[in-house]
């Protein structure tokens, strides 16, 4: 019979700690040798914390040595008894917990800072000690580690030549990077690149290019490129787009509520209607589906997404970033406009999430 694990005495009951903002970020660095340095990571605000956990540095703490090791057995479980992974969070910034308080509130009081403070933040390193048999964070004296960037393409001039740039000290954000706001007042919806996807976001940059030399109208429901998000350098970080006033969601989100037939027919016409606009302009979609057309509160349809060619669900391999493509993807909407999604559950939802080429075969 295997012999239960109880927590040490004096480990504090389980939090259930769901940090909300400021913390918008928690990781942890598992060591690699047994009784080495665990790094906990967390983002408080626009300040990034790594806080060094070495029971080394207790030998006078034995208390807080068992504490450690009943949450070593935590880490490798996740789940034990009433205990996880979020206590193991609250145990180890505790002590920083006034130092969170502190930078929210000067946060707050400056409301909004710069995208360049949100993607490049401070970094503070401590190391966890014992100090008269309490849990302190000392600052530390091993270097910050670089944080990983996930974001930023390379472009040179001539690809964005043209297009309005703001860089990342003028552009600002009262919480993530979907939505910013300029220098002059103006909000924005931002498409962050992702550096792995590199020529997806350089293809779709050429179409939004097109869109803006062909002036459409406004039955051409599309997204307007206002500008790139960029550094002083050419590596550019987001895409500055229009957003529409209300707020959206996608045509696959919204057949999941069985929309009545007069809806279908609007969103079918608006979809047809902007993708021959686009075919005469020589542009093409490259991945057309459901997931990549908008619905606003207005109930009209906009198209999104023109960069990706390499993983499209919806349109075969073979015609992906072309015409033909573009078309084959459109038929298979209007099955699903006009012939899907009554009610097959029964409970007044439907799912289309696992619906692509395999739905049609």
């Amino acid at each position: 019979m295997a012999t239960k694990i109880e927590p040490p005495t004096t480990f504090p009951p389980p939090v259930g700690w769901n940090p909300q903002q400021p913390f918008f970020s928690l990781d942890i660095s598992h060591p690699q040798e047994p009784g080495g340095t665990s790094t906990v990571h967390v983002s408080c605000r626009n300040t990034h914390f790594f806080i060094n956990v070495s029971s080394a540095d207790w030998a006078d703490s034995p208390h807080l040595i068992a504490e450690y090791q009943f949450l070593q057995i935590i880490l490798k479980r996740l789940v034990l008894g009433r205990y996880g992974m979020s206590d193991f969070f609250a145990w180890a910034c505790r002590p920083l917990l006034p130092t969170f308080a502190e930078i929210n509130t000067t946060a707050e009081a400056a409301s909004r800072c710069t995208v360049r403070e949100k993607l490049f933040p401070e970094t503070r390193v401590y190391d966890l000690k014992s100090r008269s048999g309490e849990l302190v964070a000392e600052p530390s004296d091993s270097p910050a580690p670089p944080l990983p960037q996930q974001y930023g393409v390379e472009f040179s001039e001539d690809e964005y030549a043209g297009v309005p740039t703001y860089l990342l000290d003028e552009v600002y954000t009262e919480n993530g990077l979907e939505t910013l706001v300029l220098g002059d007042g103006t909000t924005v919806f931002c498409k962050m690149l992702q550096s792995i996807i590199a020529d997806s976001h350089k293809r779709e940059l050429r179409s939004y290019r097109k869109m803006h030399a062909a002036k459409f109208d406004d039955a051409v429901r599309v997204p307007q490129l206002l500008g790139l998000l960029k550094d002083n350098k050419n590596t550019v970080y987001g895409f500055l787009l229009s957003k529409p006033e209300n707020e959206m969601a996608s045509l696959a989100n919204r057949l999941g509520r069985s929309p009545p037939p007069d809806l279908r027919k609007k969103w079918d016409e608006q979809i047809t209607t902007t993708l021959e606009a686009l075919h005469a302009a020589g542009i093409s979609w490259g991945d057309a589906k459901p997931h990549n057309v908008i619905i606003d509160a207005d109930d009209d349809a906009y198209l999104v997404e023109f960069g990706n060619v390499e993983f499209t669900d919806w349109v075969p391999s073979e015609f992906a970033g072309t015409p033909e493509g573009d078309l084959v993807g459109l038929q298979r909407m209007k099955v699903v406009l006009h012939y899907y999604g009554e009610d097959m559950y029964g409970d007044g939802t439907v799912n289309i999430e696992d619906h692509g080429e395999c739905f049609f075969e």
